[in-house]
């Protein structure tokens, strides 16, 4: 059995976590979920705790397929249940230039922050050089989802 010691340094910050806030991050986002079931599920959700991060939004990363009007879809699908909500879109850099990441950003009804997004082929509609990120309208979503066969005209 190994022991561990901790350096008792008062002049440094502390960074125990309370436990209740964390959780109360955690019930949000379940509730979120539990209220609006039919949402495109993520792949990987990421809470960060508001203490250490202040304002650090709840991660979801979708599960979609490489394809734009896919993604689109499925973030207007998330866009529908959110608060004050912004879009943007990152190109990726390097050798990784043909594909982006779209976001959306807004709030659950508790004010909890939140960010959306899923990765696609870059769409040079948007005109972004590698590396760059910009908003995008909601109009771009719209008119890529349209192009989707789930959804109705």
């Amino acid at each position: 059995m190994s022991t561990m010691t901790c350096d008792t340094d008062t002049t440094a910050t502390d960074h125990r976590i309370d436990m209740a806030a964390m959780a109360a991050v955690f019930a949000a986002v379940g509730e979120h979920l539990a209220v609006f079931t039919d949402l495109p599920a993520p792949v990987i959700v990421t809470a960060y705790h508001p203490a250490v991060t202040g304002t650090a939004p709840v991660t979801f990363q979708l599960d979609c397929e490489q394809w734009l009007p896919g993604l689109a879809s499925a973030l207007l699908a998330w866009l529908d249940t959110l608060d004050w909500v912004t879009c943007e879109a990152w190109r990726h850099d390097g050798d990784d230039s043909h594909t982006m990441h779209l976001y959306i950003r807004g709030g659950l009804t508790d004010g909890t922050p939140v960010q959306v997004f899923g990765a696609t082929d870059y769409a040079p509609v948007l005109r972004l050089a590698p590396g760059q990120r910009d908003r995008i309208g909601l109009a771009h979503l719209c008119e890529w989802a349209a192009n989707h066969p789930e959804v109705t005209p």
